[in-house]
């Protein structure tokens, strides 16, 4: 609920660290010690099916687990509105990878986007609960 005034900082966030925009329609996720903002991440839904979206940690803030926090927080909230999830990472993102692999997702294939190729995960949230598999 708290969120929206952080809205601008996320924006940018995202802009300066991923070149990315915060998308109309995502849900937004984040990691505040205090008042400051730590780290954010998206969810979003395209045609019928949810999608884990850009998650950024602050320089500052990295190796404290963040992502892979705000990933669970995610799945969690994802699992009451799906069964599946999907996530596209490009494949130099190695920190990225081992986090959405330990949390159950498997590679699924390889597309083409604007800016590259990226390495397409898909997870079910029947079978595997969040934070469960290290």
């Amino acid at each position: 609920d708290e969120l929206p005034e952080y809205f601008g900082e996320i924006q940018h966030l995202l802009g300066e660290h991923l070149g990315e925009d915060l998308e109309e329609g995502a849900t937004v996720f984040a990691a505040l010690e205090g008042q400051v903002l730590m780290a954010a991440a998206l969810v979003k839904e395209y045609q019928g099916h949810w999608y884990l979206r850009s998650c950024v940690v602050k320089p500052e803030f990295r190796g404290r687990g963040l992502q892979r926090r705000l990933l669970r927080e995610r799945l969690e909230y994802l699992a009451e509105r799906t069964t599946a999830v999907r996530v596209s990472v490009f494949p130099d993102n190695v920190h990225s990878i081992r986090n959405i692999v330990a949390e159950g997702f498997e590679f699924e294939r390889k597309k083409q986007v604007r800016n590259g190729t990226v390495d397409v995960y898909s997870r079910s949230l029947g079978h595997h609960q969040p934070g469960h598999q290290k």
